[in-house]
């Protein structure tokens, strides 16, 4: 799993940084923008959307934050698959944490799982479908984008494997 998930988000980068020009038209393009910022929804999804694809079962995580610990988190939305919370957008935050890509078990502590916690006794959490729909539109476009680069990207570490 963790495979997929850097080779998702290095093709989402890769798309973001090189080829905005093809895609900044699209609906839900503005999301990304200024990825990671502002991204998760989009980004996340789209992550899901590729981890279904490869036999995984993901969910979305959006929670409402107020924890005092960490102000610059208001809401904020990620992946759960295989009791793993999984953001491809939280080097959003760098005070938080700089990773690219955060994989942490569900019930370790950790930001994510604070955060988690701490939202759904509160009931400001929703467990949702991967969706790439908005009030902007659908974002299947740029997912098909970024997918397929994605595979071409596995395609080719494949075959510099087998070399």
């Amino acid at each position: 799993m963790k495979y997929h998930i850097h080779t998702f988000r290095s093709a989402l980068a890769t798309i973001i940084e090189t080829q905005s020009f093809r895609y900044c038209e699209l609906p839900r393009w503005q999301e990304l923008n200024a990825f990671p910022y502002g991204s998760c929804d989009l980004a996340n999804n789209m992550l899901a959307m590729y981890l279904r694809e490869h036999g995984y079962n993901p969910k979305m995580i959006w929670c409402r934050n107020d924890l005092a610990d960490y102000p610059e988190i208001l809401s904020h939305v990620w992946v759960e698959v295989d009791n793993k919370f999984v953001d491809i957008t939280i080097n959003q935050f760098p005070r938080l944490i700089r990773e690219r890509v955060h994989i942490a078990n569900k019930y370790e502590v950790g930001i994510l799982n604070e955060i988690y916690f701490h939202c759904r006794e509160n009931g400001q959490f929703e467990e949702r479908e991967v969706d790439l729909r908005n009030h902007a539109g659908c974002g299947d476009a740029i997912y098909q984008a970024v997918a397929a680069l994605a595979r071409k990207l596995s395609l080719i570490h494949t075959n510099n494997e087998l070399k």
